[in-house]
């Protein structure tokens, strides 16, 4: 969702004032310098629509008071795990992927883009910044999203086929 929004810098309090279905004018107190502004915006919209701040995105507007806000959030955000039948497979070409390995670890780790992978052996448990809990294994097909942040804890060793979108 694309929403457009007027921001007030340097206010004495932050809040939101809802104009229209995807209208804002966004008060924050931090200054329009060195993207202090932009930054609380995030902080702001984030809290408002109660999704990670990996999930907003100014796309317009990063040194004007006028900005375009692309709201990915929400399910976008979500980490989905499928299983996938041999023909859904061949038809991805899976196994032409690279191959990734890791052993028994934990890490964080941030999604610049959308990875799709394919685990051929492992047991993993993902924890997103907000608190979500995700375990997958072997025969699992899982997409992260991208603008995720999250932790991987590594339970055994992982073997997958990975692709970046």
């Amino acid at each position: 969702m694309k929403i457009f929004a007027k921001v007030k810098a340097g206010a004495k309090e932050q809040k939101i004032e809802k104009l229209s279905e995807n209208e804002f004018v966004l008060w924050v107190k931090a200054p329009a310098r060195e993207g202090r502004a932009n930054a609380a915006v995030l902080e702001l919209l984030s809290a408002y629509f109660k999704i990670p701040k990996a999930g907003i995105a100014i796309i317009k507007g990063h040194k004007s008071k006028n900005k375009i806000i692309n709201i990915l959030g929400g399910d976008n955000m979500k980490i989905k795990i499928e299983q996938l039948s041999k023909d859904d497979i061949q038809k991805k070409g899976i196994f032409s992927w690279p191959i990734w390995e890791k052993e028994v670890s934990r890490f964080g780790w941030h999604y610049d883009s959308v990875e799709e992978c394919y685990l051929l052996g492992g047991k993993v448990v993902v924890e997103t910044d907000d608190g979500e809990k995700v375990e997958f294994g072997k025969g699992d097909f899982v997409t992260f999203p991208k603008g995720l942040s999250c932790t991987w804890e590594i339970k055994e060793p992982v073997k997958k086929h990975y692709n970046f979108r």
